[in-house]
């Protein structure tokens, strides 16, 4: 894929960006030798700046991609299973927002204080039969700090048990935010090993609070953004890392530019926080009314983005992570821990009414193995829309889930990445040719 523009080099003339989805980097390619890149499997060294030069050699019409790119795609997931197991729990079913496009029923059942042995027992003897090296907690809710005791109980019981030198213990919990403060920031640092805390704020105040309300009706946006502010000013450079995502309606879809003006001014423009915008959809629920179409979603992701650049937040313009299990539904090491004790193959199960019954047991299974996802193995079909798509090594299908339920999940950047490479240039200040009607 291509930048829509094109650039001059006083050295080497005209020429495009283009993004290898297999090699995930970015070219120079001039205009001449371009035709014969867009067919092109092979690639130079990095010539610097994320940016690279290309070769132009044809692509091999007897080799079947598709099947290449599965192969890169199990090989990456058995070799990062070889490093890490990732568990998530959700301590609590409770939650303390009404957030009107979400689509979980949240209710006060919780783990109890009678199962949280049984819970990291199994926990533990899953993660010594994956023969993983590290395991990873997620802590996934509901609102997970609302059952911030049982989270403590819970590792409490299991660092013990993994304690032979070898093993690196963390987790990573996602959360509304409103309930963070001095005392629990602390918890989460230092007795739940937790490295990364992601937070949701829905743009600015007003907008924030009014669609992720909290049952008392005071708002909750100043709280999450000062206590973060504060956190990382006291924390120096080591600590906790945070990940700020705004889900994307009708609503807020025009708020990136005070949005990010507001985290600029509250400290929050460095490399520890990174931000995302995440377009809101269905989650088992309807929510037509305010979700965007995907040309609106690719255009307004674009929109996010480019805000965010301007105040010096930390974001992801081109795709670049390396291969890994696409979720935890598919990586037969993971599983999800729901209120209930119930496993489940995905965390957007749990909770919500129409996939109650996607459940595939228990944590009574202590002595016998979880009982494997139903999402094993999975990987877009060769007879799918999946097969010829330029960005299906950094997609690899998205969401098993929604092909499941008959929704092609495809993410904005499948319509948006050509302008992605246009404002990288601009970011790099290469000079664009000329337009010859101007």
């Amino acid at each position: 894929m291509t930048s829509e523009n094109t650039y001059v080099d006083p050295d080497q003339g005209a020429f495009r960006l283009a993004y290898h989805s297999s090699e995930r980097r970015v070219f120079k390619v001039s205009e001449s030798s371009l035709p014969n890149f867009l067919e092109s499997a092979g690639v130079s060294a990095e010539v610097g700046n994320g940016v690279s030069d290309a070769c132009s050699r044809i692509r091999d019409l007897n080799i079947d991609y598709f099947e290449v790119e599965k192969k890169k795609y199990f090989d990456a997931v058995e070799n990062h299973q070889r490093k890490v197991k990732q568990v998530v729990i959700m301590p609590t079913g409770a939650c303390n927002l009404t957030c009107g496009y979400c689509g979980q029923v949240n209710n006060k059942v919780g783990i109890t204080s009678d199962s949280v042995k049984r819970l990291a027992e199994s926990v533990v003897s899953e993660f010594r039969r994956s023969g993983s090296k590290d395991l990873c907690l997620g802590w996934f809710g509901g609102e997970p700090l609302m059952g911030l005791k049982r989270m403590v109980e819970i590792t409490n019981h299991v660092l013990p048990l993994i304690d032979n030198g070898d093993t690196e213990f963390t987790s990573k919990v996602v959360t509304n935010g409103s309930l963070l403060t001095d005392r629990v920031l602390r918890v989460l640092e230092n007795e739940l090993h937790v490295k990364v805390v992601e937070v949701t704020l829905d743009g600015p105040s007003d907008m924030h609070d009014l669609l992720r309300p909290t049952r008392n009706h005071k708002g909750s946006f100043w709280r999450i953004v000062n206590q973060i502010s504060r956190y990382l000013k006291t924390s120096g450079s080591k600590g906790m890392d945070f990940i700020i995502r705004t889900n994307v309606s009708r609503v807020n879809m025009h708020a990136h530019d005070q949005f990010s003006r507001i985290m600029y001014e509250a400290g929050l423009s460095t490399s520890r926080v990174v931000f995302y915008p995440a377009m809101v959809r269905a989650w088992g629920n309807d929510v037509s009314d305010v979700s965007l179409d995907a040309k609106e979603a690719a255009n307004v992701e674009l929109d996010w983005i480019n805000s965010y650049w301007s105040y010096g937040l930390s974001h992801n313009l081109i795709p670049t992570s390396p291969r890994g299990p696409l979720c935890v539904a598919v990586d037969p090491h993971s599983s999800v821990i729901a209120p209930d004790g119930s496993i489940f193959d995905c965390s957007e199960q749990p909770l919500v009414p129409s996939r109650a019954a996607s459940s595939r047991g228990g944590i009574e299974f202590t002595e016998e193995k979880f009982p494997e996802s139903h999402y094993y193995g999975w990987f877009p079909r060769d007879d799918s829309q999946c097969k010829d798509c330029e960005i299906l090594p950094i997609c690899y299908g998205k969401c098993p889930l929604s092909w499941s339920e008959g929704v092609m999940p495809c993410p904005p950047v499948k319509l948006n990445l050509s302008k992605r490479l246009d404002i990288l240039a601009q970011r790099k200040r290469f000079t664009p040719t000329p337009n010859p009607l101007s």
